[in-house]
């Protein structure tokens, strides 16, 4: 993705820091809030969205922070979730901080065909099954999307986001 609009986007997240986290946790989280204002679920929860995380390091705090934003009227939640099926019952919204192969496509598989948007924070997450891998890269962060993925559990994700992915698959 060119800087330039990685900027652009990082400019228009809103401050996730409460108390102080790296820079790029921060960075991280704020995405993850873009990327679910971006996407549409096909049976959206009335109570709002649950952001789970697995193996997120200092990103976790980051995104706990969230819970205090709300996604257009609809509160957002950090739950921590144990196994894939606690996921595909309780959330929208995974992040997953694996960055070996197998624990990603366990997480991914588990999951089955649920309505949650899977956020990996390694390369092999796209390849995994993640909707969305969130990548570190010189110039900063830049995501990829698997949009077969998405599509598949039933998720819609936004022109606009696409237009800004370094790669759509």
């Amino acid at each position: 993705m060119k800087p330039a609009l990685l900027l652009c986007l990082a400019l228009a997240l809103p401050a996730v820091a409460q108390i102080e986290l790296p820079e790029e946790a921060r960075l991280r989280a704020a995405f993850v809030y873009r990327f679910s204002q971006f996407t549409e679920w096909p049976n959206p929860p009335p109570g709002g969205l649950t952001l789970c995380g697995v193996q997120l390091g200092a990103a976790e705090q980051a995104l706990r922070q969230l819970s205090a934003r709300s996604r257009g009227t609809a509160p957002l939640r950090y739950r921590e979730v144990e196994s894939p099926r606690d996921a595909a019952q309780h959330c929208q919204v995974l992040v997953l901080g694996q960055s070996e192969p197998a624990s990603l496509r366990r997480w991914v598989e588990g999951l089955g065909e649920a309505p949650v948007l899977v956020v990996g924070l390694a390369p092999e997450s796209l390849r995994a099954g993640a909707s969305i891998a969130l990548l570190t890269e010189p110039q900063g962060l830049a995501f990829s999307i698997n949009q077969t993925e998405a599509r598949r559990r039933g998720l819609a994700l936004s022109s606009q986001m696409l237009k800004l992915a370094r790669e759509v698959r």
